[in-house]
């Protein structure tokens, strides 16, 4: 019984410290969590040091989460921003002030405005982050799998923000080659790799004509890609198809050319 009352203690220890950080947590938080008394929690733990140690996420030690906050807040001013203004046009001035606070306080979670641009683009939750959950609960053939994720590639670019970073990308490029980079780095290469690992693994139960992974998935993106840059950029009012239709010819085409 005591073993029990321990391990749902360090249970209930790990979710506070996760929600509060080490500094805003508190016994009588994590008693309360572990649906016992403080005076029970004292019975096996001496103090929240221990509890902390004990857990072994020293990670949360210097997690606030009010500093998350102020990250996502951030974040989202200089989307709004930067799909306004553009690249050039936005200074770590306009953000500060969008958020209203110092640019000393900005500084003191982006050193610059290139660090700034690329978060916006790490912070971005790609298809098989997304995906993931549901291929590992349930079986699903390559086809499925790529329609998933297809549609969900396709919706990212449904935030009229999003999609105006794309158009700023590729009307300042040739001014400002390191947002090209962390585009790619940050969308197209993290999401082939993503692609690519999910590929590796339906090639352990069939057979592919190929083994480069990553190849396969940046064609399968490129088909994807061509329509977001032809129907919601170049003209809105030519597009034809729904992204169902889209991404259902896509992947039927990409299985089939994958795999006789």
């Amino acid at each position: 019984m005591a073993k029990k009352t321990a391990k749902e203690i360090l249970r209930a220890a790990e979710t506070v410290f996760q929600t509060k950080g080490y500094q805003g947590a508190t016994m009588a938080q994590i008693a309360k969590e572990a649906g016992i008394s403080i005076r029970t929690l004292y019975g096996f733990f001496a103090g929240k040091e221990q509890l902390f140690e004990k857990i072994g996420c020293p990670e949360l030690k210097e997690y606030r989460p009010e500093d998350s906050a102020r990250k996502n807040q951030i974040l989202n001013a200089a989307l709004t921003l930067f799909s306004q203004k553009g690249y050039s046009a936005t200074t770590m001035d306009d953000v500060a002030s969008f958020c209203s606070f110092s640019k000393t306080v900005l500084y003191q979670y982006f050193s610059s405005k290139e660090e700034l641009f690329a978060a916006i683009f790490s912070n971005v939750d790609l298809f098989l982050e997304q995906t993931e959950p549901i291929l590992k609960s349930q079986k699903i053939t390559l086809r499925q799998f790529l329609e998933i994720a297809g549609l969900y590639f396709l919706e990212l670019f449904d935030d009229p923000k999003r999609l105006n970073l794309l158009r700023i990308v590729i009307g300042e490029i040739h001014s400002f080659p390191q947002i090209g980079e962390i585009m790619y780095r940050n969308t197209v290469d993290r999401a082939a790799n993503e692609a690519a690992r999910q590929l590796a693994i339906f090639a352990e139960s069939q057979d592919m004509i190929t083994t480069d992974y990553k190849l396969a998935a940046r064609s399968y993106l490129g088909m994807l890609y061509s329509f977001v840059l032809t129907d919601q950029i170049l003209c809105p009012s030519a597009s034809q198809f729904t992204k169902e239709q889209i991404v259902a010819f896509a992947a039927e085409l990409f299985e089939k050319g994958l795999t006789e």
